[in-house]
């Protein structure tokens, strides 16, 4: 009996992410898409990690592997042109279609979602990293590594998806901006270890902290959850909004949630973020 009720719990589970929520891709649904030959992987997880375990056939992609490795500003994505490179070298095209998923956390899953979206790549799923369930539904996994063969990817950049902070500037009075970052970050009452996280927010910036938007184990809640949380906050479609968070890897997971299920359709996101507003000596008010 027990067997049964824990059957139907994951059936409902597996069926509500597929029909509600069609960029987040379940257990199940990725055994069926799997079979599809031309179905490309990404774990984009830590190297350690993805050494430990993955999914046959998945190439390890962390999300600052599409990092610029120089500069004053951290967290900045590399140019179209270098991520489109990386992305080739890993056997990722532009045409492909892709699925990513990470250590669990859902942000660097989100953050490569992200890239390969603007990078012009419009067939991607985010399936998220819950063991039991993977196992339930008969994903093999492996620690062996995986061979390669390099494809080109074709980048069309999406310059709608991007603000920079001139832009920021000049359209100050137009846009809402949401601050994914912890609410004690945001507060500044801490820095979440990170350096100079400590002088509070953007001003006017609305607090919307990513991990609100997710469940105990970091998948995505449920459209209505966050509907629910997003419109308590007087946040609804017709308003024009900008994510950031301290170096662009949060503010992700917002934006997808914004963007993939509750289809706001005026979202963008500050890849600079709290450390290039910080570094510009821009103004923070806690």
């Amino acid at each position: 009996m027990q067997n049964c009720i824990f059957f139907v719990v994951i059936l409902f589970l597996f069926t509500s992410y597929s029909n509600s929520q069609n960029s987040i891709m379940s257990a199940n649904d990725f055994i069926k898409y799997s079979k599809n030959k031309k179905l490309k992987i990404i774990d984009a997880s830590d190297p350690a990690t993805y050494a430990k375990s993955h999914i046959i056939g998945a190439v390890n992609l962390p999300f600052a592997e599409l990092n610029q490795k120089y500069g004053k500003v951290k967290g900045l994505m590399e140019t179209p042109e270098n991520m489109a490179k990386k992305l080739g070298e890993s056997g990722i095209s532009e045409k492909d279609a892709i699925v990513i998923y990470d250590d669990g956390t859902t942000k660097s899953a989100a953050r490569v979602y992200w890239l390969l979206k603007y990078l012009g790549a419009s067939n991607i799923k985010l399936l998220h990293k819950q063991l039991n369930m993977w196992e339930y539904a008969g994903i093999a996994m492996t620690d062996s590594s995986e061979k390669i063969k390099p494809e080109t990817f074709v980048p069309k950049v999406n310059n709608e998806m991007l603000i920079t902070l001139q832009e920021i500037d000049k359209m100050i009075n137009e846009i809402v901006l949401i601050d994914a970052r912890d609410v004690s970050e945001y507060s500044g009452t801490d820095s979440g270890g990170l350096a100079y996280n400590n002088k509070g927010h953007i001003p006017n910036a609305i607090s919307v902290e990513y991990k609100s938007l997710l469940n105990d184990n970091y998948s995505f809640k449920s459209v209505e959850e966050i509907s629910k949380i997003l419109e308590n906050k007087g946040l609804t479609k017709e308003k024009n909004y900008v994510i950031y968070c301290w170096i662009g890897l949060r503010a992700t997971v917002v934006y997808f949630a914004f963007t993939e299920l509750l289809h706001y359709p005026n979202v963008k996101l500050y890849d600079g973020s709290y450390e290039e507003w910080n570094f510009e000596g821009k103004p923070l008010i806690k």
